[in-house]
């Protein structure tokens, strides 16, 4: 039985959808591809945007529009090892000579170079 997705990529057997390649213009994208330029696909939140790209990959690798092997990856993952490692996403403040997170200070890095903004070495 289908049903309506909220989250996640849409699966055409299990989920009601709008088919993602309609809202997309697919001779652009195509075009783009063969001419081996770069795109943004940018839209907010929950609008399809990874339902677009699975579709267009599996266009690719149909072979109906040309000669294309496409891989999707998804490497947010790793957005929780970079937050972990630089002390991001959590309003803290970084060292720009040390790298030290939010719990370090003048004091216990000794530098004139603290800032409550960012941290140069990212």
């Amino acid at each position: 039985m289908r049903f309506f997705n909220t989250e996640g990529p849409v699966r055409p057997d299990d989920h009601y959808q709008i088919p993602p390649l309609e809202r997309v213009d697919v001779a652009e994208l195509l075009g783009l591809i063969r001419a081996k330029r770069y795109f943004v696909l940018h839209a907010p939140r929950q609008t399809g945007k990874t339902s677009a790209l699975i579709a267009l990959r599996d266009l690719l690798n149909s072979g109906e529009a040309g000669n294309f092997r496409c891989v999707h990856t998804n490497v947010e993952v790793g957005q929780v090892a970079r937050e972990r490692e630089y002390g991001l996403g959590r309003g803290g403040r970084t060292c720009c000579c040390c790298g030290r997170g939010r719990r370090a200070s003048r004091r216990t890095c000794g530098s004139a170079s603290w800032s409550s903004a960012r941290c140069c070495a990212i």
